[in-house]
């Protein structure tokens, strides 16, 4: 009798343990689905969050710039959006007419394809990049024909830029160059090798830097957008600058 009542308590002690068991695994699972649900609801909010922002752009008269500010937007949409399934990725077009009066352009008439908004985004940044190059001081971000200069003259190229011809001139003289103003006009001027480089890397800076502030000030028409037909959101957004032409 005696071990038949150990062996109820044991089996009642057994039972016992499975059922805490049974409830904290239970208590865990519910605790986990919540956590995922809460997850996917904060994800579902922030991805909305960026709709409504990418939706700001939608009207006519965007400058160039806030072109560049929507590229990095959808970049990061769709950055986050990769991460889960069922949404989307948002394609950018954008097209726009010749910039006048620059050499060697950066950024091109048309940008298209899943990558575009990348494209342009990459672009943009290196002839900012290349801008910056001319006027800054430091070797590690300034071009090689840039840095020189400054280090013989004192002066940037984008600082030359700013200057009359008579002060360049100033400058050249006080560095031991051989040239005076008259030169200009008896068209010795293109013998003095010093201000012919001189004048080749303002030309370049001003190349770059019409072009960048050419695309910053382009104005565009009212965007074609398409929304996705599952979630009701942005799928694609195409720019035309006003007065396009092909």
């Amino acid at each position: 009798m005696e071990n038949a009542s150990k062996a109820l308590i044991i089996a009642g002690s057994v039972l016992l343990a499975m059922l805490i068991i049974g409830t904290l695994i239970f208590m865990f699972t519910n605790l986990s689905n919540l956590k995922q649900i809460e997850a996917d609801s904060s994800t579902v909010q922030k991805l909305e969050e960026y709709n409504r922002q990418i939706e700001l752009y939608n009207k006519s008269g965007l400058y160039g710039n806030e072109i560049l500010s929507l590229a990095h937007l959808i970049e990061d949409y769709n950055v986050r959006q990769a991460e889960y399934k069922g949404y989307t990725a948002i394609t950018l077009e954008v097209y726009t007419n010749s910039i006048s009066g620059v050499t060697n352009h950066t950024m091109k008439n048309v940008y298209n394809g899943d990558n575009a908004y990348l494209e342009i985004a990459e672009d943009f940044d290196n002839l900012t990049e290349e801008v910056n190059s001319f006027s800054s001081t430091d070797p590690k971000t300034s071009n090689a024909n840039a840095s020189r200069i400054y280090k013989k003259y004192g002066y940037t190229v984008r600082e030359f830029a700013g200057m009359r011809t008579e002060q360049i001139i100033q400058v050249l003289r006080d560095k031991g160059v051989a040239i005076e103003i008259s030169d200009i006009s008896s068209g010795q001027i293109n013998r003095i090798s010093e201000y012919i480089e001189l004048q080749n890397e303002i030309a370049k800076y001003n190349s770059k830097n019409s072009e960048l502030t050419q695309f910053k000030r382009k104005s565009f028409q009212l965007p074609i957008v398409e929304y996705d037909e599952a979630t009701a959101r942005v799928k694609s957004m195409i720019f035309y600058e006003q007065g396009y032409t092909n």
